[in-house]
């Protein structure tokens, strides 16, 4: 069972998967071939619908419109885009000649996210149903920030 995490927490570790897939991405399209690039971009577009998805039903909730427990498929939905962003990952460090065992140790370490998603998603949901604006806009806020770029933006500095 995940332990309860705050909604600060939680838009951290949003953002860090959007981190995450925007380096892959990068990678990828500097080293990787015409082939692996479009591999990549269809992994990256599926990893960005449903983080997108995903965000915006928050942020409906952030406004107001939510029931009291956020939908299961939100939980489905932010596992499909942390497997997009493995997929990401183990093609961006095949491209950096990262051995076998070395990424098998890296991905065990990215896959403890997943656990997380329902504590994330939970406690951002718990931060809608806060009746302090103030604290719903700076959540609101930090999502929009938290949402991943098109394939072939630059990275942000």
């Amino acid at each position: 069972m995940s332990q309860p995490i705050d909604w600060r927490r939680a838009v951290a570790a949003l953002s860090s998967e959007r981190e995450r897939a925007v380096a892959a991405a990068g990678i990828i399209r500097s080293r990787g071939t015409p082939v692996q690039v479009d591999a990549a971009r269809l992994d990256y577009a599926d990893g960005r619908a449903e983080a997108g998805a995903v965000i915006a039903a928050l942020l409906v909730a952030l406004e107001g419109g939510s029931a009291d427990a956020p939908p299961p498929e939100l939980d489905q939905r932010w596992e499909i885009a942390i497997a997009a962003r493995l997929r990401l990952g183990t093609a961006a460090q095949a491209l950096l000649g990262v051995q076998e065992g070395e990424r098998s140790a890296v991905l065990d370490l990215l896959a403890d996210a997943l656990p997380h998603v329902t504590a994330a998603i939970g406690a951002l949901w718990a931060a809608a149903q806060s009746r302090e604006a103030r604290t719903r806009k700076t959540v609101a806020g930090l999502l929009v920030v938290a949402r991943w770029p098109e394939f072939d933006a630059e990275a942000r500095g």
